[in-house]
């Protein structure tokens, strides 16, 4: 993930990536910018949080191949909201950027190539 932006105005997330897309010459990867993007949100959660006003100091979780490995207890939230309508889009993200968890749920989702 190279971007994440909330736009209140329009009630929409943007997810920007790049994407491994084939070998270039001398073997390096191309990569292709592509945006996700979820319209209508009914809910968004980061956790934990990487927004904090001191510094770098609370617990933090880490994947491994073995599985999430933390030494202190972390707080994330496991479950969406009860009082969500049926059959929104539901997708978890995990973000090695900000070691954090990121879960949208909307109503729509488009997929753009830039």
């Amino acid at each position: 993930m190279a971007s994440l932006t909330v736009d209140l105005s329009t009630n929409s997330i943007s997810f920007d990536f790049l994407i491994p897309c084939g070998s270039a010459t001398g073997n390096e990867l191309s990569y292709e910018r592509g945006v996700l993007t979820f319209h209508h949100i009914l809910f968004y959660y980061v956790g934990p949080s990487v927004y904090h006003s001191s510094s770098n100091d609370r617990a933090a979780l880490w994947i491994a191949s073995i599985g999430s490995v933390s030494e202190l207890p972390t707080e994330v939230r496991s479950a969406l909201p009860e009082e969500l309508p049926q059959g929104p889009i539901s997708h978890y993200f995990y973000s090695l950027t900000t070691n954090s968890f990121i879960v949208v749920v909307a109503s729509s989702a488009a997929f753009d190539w830039q």
